[in-house]
């Protein structure tokens, strides 16, 4: 409470401050939007950013100030959230000042930032004790468009193992003028990358400091490519790092993979010792086990047992893990603790393991393989055997053992060992090992009321996505979960079995069954049944001549949706549609469809995506691909009443 009170006045005396707020150097008459033609864009251009101009001052290795000023112009409904900023702090980072106004069309002043148009929030998950990272956000909208927002805002660093990134153009926005400036010291070196923009840094000198300005003009909106990479990847953008940095006194460098893995292997030594009584349960737990992948089985199920994942968001920039004794008294810890934890238990079994820094996250930008730097959000365990590596996420206690996720899957990631870092690439999913499987069957009766019996069985990438949603959830949010993947306009579920959900199983069975009244459609005396109702693809790609963007599907999968049609007195088989496949190299999808007897329909479906990724000039091909699947799918088979 005493917290709050002092932020609540904090904010009262910066907001007192802003009430004159003017943009300093800045007239009206350069606030005034001036209309810029919009409409030869192929895509929509809600904003338009007048200038962005960003400036990192570095005064040493650890300390280092950033200055930031948007302008940006408002142009209707769909742009409001430019008006938005984000900014996050911890014990090293500070915002030390914010200062922002709306202007109408005419540069008039109409708002300035107030007590209400702010909040702050943890920026960790709600599972975080002692939690440094936070998050205030800043909310300038208007009624009236267009118009201009300013943001002036100062950052200061206190720890510098991340420099800031630069993205000069974001989806749906015109910019007329960026730019990003590195100030420091002559003695310092920054590397840097460059990705979709053909720019160089100028580079002078002022006074004692070095500068590097990198600045672009007239930047045109981007097309942001359905199912294309991750929009990081799309957009224009500068990352940048320094050869050496510090945190907390500590120092390291990242000049190379193999420095950045060392800084961190330092920070882990001496904190791997387990109390005696850790020590004794080991024992008794390995006592009877000869292999060594049935050790590592069981330390970490011993882990999932007795932890659990919270983040703690602490020590030298939340970088160094808490020991493993401190894990073992409290049963707590986060990513870091616990692979320390996990690794530690082995190490005592005299099985070596090594934590592997990653970017977590089926939905995160790729890691550059090509520049050294801190890309890393997680941190996972790597199992050396002799014909084959395990992998342990140890922040998952419903995960089956030696299950790496898809948020960990095909990643660029750094092995950190007592030599340093090594950049590898962890295992992704084959479609071989992705592969779901229907077993239904369809009773109906002679008013055309189905009833349903299906048994599903998942593996792969699936698998943990359907653990994270169902692992140790009530069987009303099961049943929610069940009912949100039916696409049936009415029916009712009469029974469900989830039970293999909570045992951490890679290869996942369950059971349920349905009664439907609108399986199919009667026109007079005819029904129409759909081939298959309850997997259906209806993804489409649109067509575009000009692709950029090779297709980003995630991860190969393969479906295989069997079905058992059986038909009551009454019903006749009136047509059914022919066995039919299509195929490229990309993918398949196929339909065996069989009359068994006169009340017995029979069909298979085979759907089969080969290669997740496909290059920009075959697009047309994997656009006809889906056109096939969604018309396939479509199919029905007529009865007849007689």
């Amino acid at each position: 409470m005493f917290k709050t009170t002092l932020f609540c006045l904090f904010l009262m005396v910066c907001i007192s401050c802003n009430k004159s707020y003017f943009t300093p150097g800045i007239t009206p008459e350069q606030l005034a939007y001036k209309a810029i033609n919009t409409d030869k864009y192929d895509v929509p251009v809600h904003a338009v950013v007048q200038d962005y101009e960003v400036t990192f001052d570095v005064k040493d290795k650890g300390n280092a100030v950033k200055k930031v000023r948007r302008i940006v112009t408002v142009l209707d409904e769909d742009g409001r959230n430019e008006g938005q900023l984000k900014l996050y702090y911890d014990k090293f980072r500070k915002v030390k000042s914010v200062k922002a106004a709306i202007y109408n069309e005419k540069g008039r002043q109409v708002k300035v930032l107030n007590e209400y148009d702010q909040a702050e929030y943890s920026s960790t998950s709600s599972y975080s004790l002692y939690d440094e990272h936070r998050v205030k956000v800043f909310n300038l909208m208007h009624d009236r468009y267009p118009y201009t927002v300013v943001y002036d805002y100062t950052v200061e660093y206190n720890g510098l193992i991340s420099w800031p990134s630069w993205y000069p153009l974001n989806k749906d926005e015109y910019v007329q003028s960026s730019s990003f400036t590195i100030q420091m010291p002559p003695d310092m070196k920054v590397r840097y990358n460059v990705q979709n923009m053909p720019i160089e840094p100028d580079i002078s000198r002022r006074g004692e400091k070095k500068i590097y300005r990198w600045s672009i003009e007239n930047i045109e909106p981007i097309e942001v490519e359905y199912y294309g990479p991750n929009i990081v990847e799309q957009i224009p953008m500068l990352q940048t790092a320094p050869d050496s940095f510090s945190v907390e006194g500590v120092v390291g460098s990242m000049k190379s993979w193999k420095n950045l893995g060392q800084w961190y292997y330092d920070l882990t030594i001496g904190r791997d010792e387990l109390p005696e009584d850790a020590k004794q349960e080991i024992d008794i737990l390995l006592e009877g086990i000869d292999a060594k992948k049935d050790k590592v089985k069981a330390v970490y199920e011993h882990l999932q047992n007795e932890t659990r994942y919270v983040s703690v968001q602490l020590g030298i920039g939340g970088w160094q893990p808490f020991s493993a004794d401190y894990v073992y008294s409290n049963k707590y810890g986060d990513c870091k603790a616990l692979t320390n934890y996990l690794q530690s238990m082995l190490a005592y079994a005299d099985i070596k393991s090594y934590p592997v820094l990653i970017r977590s996250g089926a939905n995160e930008p790729k890691v550059d393989p090509g520049f050294s730097s801190n890309q890393f959000n997680h941190v996972i365990l790597m199992v050396p055997m002799e014909k084959d590596t395990l992998w342990l996420e140890a922040t998952s206690k419903v995960y089956p053992f030696n299950y790496i996720g898809l948020g960990n899957a095909s990643k660029n990631a750094l092995v950190v060992t007592p030599s340093g870092g090594k950049l590898i690439r962890t295992p992704g999913f084959t479609k071989n090992q992705n592969i779901t499987e229907h077993n239904i069957t369809v009773d109906f009766d002679a008013n055309g009321t189905a009833q349903l019996n299906v048994k599903m069985n998942v593996n792969g990438a699936s698998t943990g996505l359907i653990i994270n949603s169902l692992a140790y959830k009530s069987s009303k949010k099961r049943l929610k979960w069940l009912r949100n993947r039916i696409d049936l306009p009415s029916f009712e579920i009469t029974s469900s079995d989830f039970n293999e959900i909570d045992h951490k199983k890679d290869d996942l069975n369950f059971e349920y069954n349905l009664t439907s009244d609108h399986y199919g459609t009667k026109t007079g005396s005819r029904f129409f049944i759909p081939l298959n109702k309850l997997n259906k693809w209806n993804l489409r790609l649109p067509q575009n001549k000009d692709r950029k963007q090779p297709v980003d599907l995630k991860f190969p999968f393969t479906e295989v949706d069997h079905y058992m049609i059986n038909l009551p007195k009454g019903l006749d088989i009136e047509a059914i549609p022919r066995s039919n496949s299509y195929e490229i190299e990309y993918g398949t999808i196929s339909y065996e469809v069989r009359k068994v007897d006169k009340s017995k329909i029979q069909v298979k479906r085979v759907l089969k995506i080969n290669q997740p990724k496909v290059p920009a000039e075959d697009y047309g091909k994997m656009v006809k691909l889906f056109d096939k699947i969604v018309a396939m799918d479509k199919q029905t088979i007529i009865l007849k009443q007689n």
